[in-house]
């Protein structure tokens, strides 16, 4: 039997193509057709345009493009990362955000200040006014600052100091040692200067010059024109150290013992917890602390303490900074407490066992 030329037969005679165009499977028994062009194009499989196979294509190929991409540029921004980390220093700005200002990056640049940071510190003022009159003593013992006058260095150690302020970094409140990082807390506040860490905040309002003249008067018992010559010297209102000493004195001489208390007082946080840079005066605001010298005693006088060191120790870890103030007592002692292997020991040629 002669063979239709473009169809083929499997094993039951059933023909593998010669589908219709609805996709109807041509049996045997069916009528061949006659095998004219138009008859042998109908039977060949025609080319399938399929727009959504198409599209799926075109997504996946962009969709390895971006992987591949987005991999390459996940490695660049690391190396990038690591790069723009600072050399000894942190690798992450987002926390120390300032650290361009700050000693240690000026240190790595070549550019160290030595002892150049100038120490304010008035131990020897303290000890040298030596305790309170005892007409003003259960005064100052209520107040809750009496520690204060026994516990003040003459000196204090600049190098020791100056290495721990170039670890200190104000975004986080700590030093930062290779051992880890380390912070002065409330409890070592309490526990070496016994002040309390308890009670009310030490709210300070800011005078006008008038009313700092007003303060002075009210309060420590002079004239508006003593007070206003000595503002007039301290430039601002503020007050001199030495020029409180004197008020001290005469009012004890007087008996004057309210007056005599608030010049003391004032004149002991001048020169311990609330020690500025001027190395010589203190704000009047600080004398509005002791309007009522009978119950001062209510201040939270170590949370003060610690929150004006914590502000020094920043201002001074800057590279731009000159000087810093503050309670150095407080910092020199925390040093010799949590590392005791530096410090100073004193040989007592005279001791026998």
């Amino acid at each position: 039997m002669a063979r239709t030329r473009g169809a083929s037969f499997n094993s039951r005679g059933e023909s593998s193509r010669g589908e219709s165009s609805r996709g109807e499977s041509s049996s045997q028994g069916e009528a061949r057709r006659r095998p004219t062009v138009s008859a042998r194009r109908s039977r060949a499989a025609p080319i399938q345009h399929d727009p959504i196979a198409e599209e799926r294509a075109v997504e996946e190929q962009t969709y390895e493009a971006y992987e591949t991409h987005g991999e390459e540029h996940a490695d660049v921004h690391d190396i990038q990362e690591d790069v723009a980390g600072f050399p000894g220093g942190p690798h992450d700005h987002s926390l120390l955000t300032h650290y361009v200002q700050h000693v240690a990056y000026a240190i790595s640049q070549g550019r160290d200040r030595g002892d150049t940071l100038k120490l304010i510190s008035h131990g020897k003022k303290v000890n040298k006014l030596g305790p309170c009159h005892e007409g003003i003593q259960d005064i100052v013992l209520n107040s809750s600052l009496m520690p204060l006058t026994g516990i003040c260095y003459d000196y204090v150690d600049k190098g020791l100091l100056l290495g721990f302020i170039e670890r200190w970094h104000f975004e986080t409140s700590s030093f930062h040692l290779p051992i880890g990082e380390m912070s002065i807390t409330l409890d070592d506040v309490s526990t070496l200067l016994h002040l309390p860490v308890m009670g009310q905040m030490c709210d300070l309002e800011e005078l006008e010059f008038e009313e700092a003249r007003t303060a002075l008067v009210q309060l420590l018992g002079v004239d508006g024109g003593t007070a206003g010559a000595e503002m007039e010297d301290a430039r601002g209102p503020k007050v001199r150290l030495s020029w409180l000493r004197e008020i001290y004195v005469q009012r004890c001489e007087s008996q004057h013992w309210d007056y005599a208390a608030r010049a003391y007082l004032l004149h002991l946080v001048g020169c311990t917890i609330f020690a500025n840079k001027s190395a010589s005066s203190i704000r009047v605001s600080y004398l509005l602390l002791f309007r009522d010298v009978h119950a001062c005693g209510r201040y939270a006088w170590g949370v003060a303490a610690l929150a004006y060191l914590y502000e020094q120790l920043g201002d001074a870890s800057l590279a731009s900074t000159k000087q810093m103030a503050g309670y150095l007592t407080l910092f020199q002692s925390w040093i010799y407490e949590h590392f005791p292997g530096l410090g100073r020991r004193r040989l007592v040629t005279s001791y026998d066992d």
